[in-house]
């Protein structure tokens, strides 16, 4: 009995361990590992580096080197999260939301801390495939389980990604109120961390912050798209000045091709099969202005955020700037084209026809036409 009882034990505590190891591993995810030069577990840390850097080549075909070398590593969980963060950041909304989808059920019991951010990078691929209320979900359980995250998640990304998503469903009150929480959340996070000055790592938490895709918007959704954008998009011109060959170039290259895609949606004609496609080319015109006026504001918000011309401008800032001013003159160039052009109604012509009657002439009327009680000019000169 005492030996049984002592493999037991030892059995229990085995498990027990690696258990804890787990829990307590999957978060460097968040927080990053301290492991000396000859710790097995390098290649795990050197993974997370390879992520957080944007390097997700790289970090894929590690991942796959490490769960060769490491087939019942503990870090299975936290590889799953780093793999789909790579598949989101590459743009695999698909692939990643269908992995996601797993990986939440999986751990949303077990390991909250995988959990967390695994609803947060859901809420991106969701995005991404067009479906905004399951966007909206994914983000609402991320910040049900905020404390699970990392506080520059908890208190800007979280509330920034909620803000705009409220915006592009038009809730504003609540849009406002995150947009709110998401400014007092990085003041508190640059007042707490007073050593965090790293560019790249700002560059990174403002690209997270603002990021937004417009690949799945039709003419149905230009107007929803532009509310939704223009409540992050400063945040995204943030990382742009921080001039980072990682992140601000991200960041750059995402707002332009959310621009151009609205552009392209606006200057091109609206397909027959659009739920708002018209056939009289008067309305049609209509709506064009309209979408036009709604990206005339957004430009024009971007440009609040503009340095002024007497500070140094980072390149990234000027590039986007550029690329503003040439979208701009387009803009103005199609609304001048676009103008309304009604035709006279019944009661404009009547009332602006040189033959209406009651007009006065100084030689002969119409037919049935009495002379006008008012007075000509030449008469009263009379």
């Amino acid at each position: 009995m005492t030996i049984n009882k002592k493999k037991f034990l030892a059995s229990f505590l085995i498990s027990f361990g690696f258990l804890f190891s787990c829990q307590t591993l999957s978060t460097s995810y968040l927080e990053g590992l301290k492991t000396g030069p000859n710790h097995p577990d390098l290649d795990f840390t050197n993974i997370q580096n390879l992520v957080a850097q944007g390097q997700c080549t790289q970090a894929m075909n590690d991942i796959v080197a490490y769960t060769t070398k490491f087939p019942t590593s503990p870090y299975s969980q936290s590889l799953s999260l780093l793999q789909n963060d790579c598949l989101v950041q590459s743009e695999q909304f698909e692939t990643a939301a269908n992995s996601l989808r797993q990986l939440v059920v999986y751990s949303i019991d077990r390991q909250p801390k995988i959990a967390a951010p695994a609803f947060l990078l859901l809420s991106y691929a969701y995005e991404g495939l067009g479906e905004s209320d399951k966007s909206l979900a994914a983000a609402l359980d991320a910040e049900r389980l905020g404390a699970e995250l990392p506080a520059h998640s908890r208190l800007g990304e979280v509330p920034a990604r909620l803000a705009m998503l409220h915006s592009q469903m038009n809730d504003m009150t609540q849009a406002g109120i995150y947009l709110s929480r998401a400014d007092d959340g990085i003041r508190v996070l640059r007042s707490q961390n007073p050593q965090i000055i790293g560019s790249v790592f700002w560059a990174k938490v403002y690209y997270q912050m603002g990021f937004k895709s417009l690949d799945q918007v039709d003419h149905q959704g230009i107007s929803t798209a532009i509310q939704g954008l223009m409540a992050v998009q400063k945040f995204t011109l943030k990382s742009i000045e921080f001039n980072d060959p990682i992140w601000s170039a991200r960041a750059l290259n995402q707002l332009q091709k959310n621009y151009l895609n609205l552009w392209r949606l606006i200057e091109i004609p609206m397909m027959s099969n659009s739920p708002i496609w018209v056939q009289d080319e008067v309305k049609d015109q209509s709506q064009r202005s309209i979408w036009i006026f709604e990206l005339e504001d957004l430009i024009n918000q971007a440009r609040l955020f503009q340095p002024h011309e007497s500070h140094p401008q980072p390149p990234m800032t000027v590039d986007f700037f550029a690329f503003l001013n040439d979208l701009d003159g387009k803009a103005l160039a199609l609304a001048s084209k676009s103008a309304k052009k009604n035709p006279l109604t019944k009661e404009s012509l009547f009332l602006n026809s040189t033959l209406r009657p009651g007009h006065v002439y100084p030689t002969q009327f119409f037919p049935n036409e009495v002379e006008s009680p008012n007075p000509t000019p030449s008469e009263e000169n009379q």
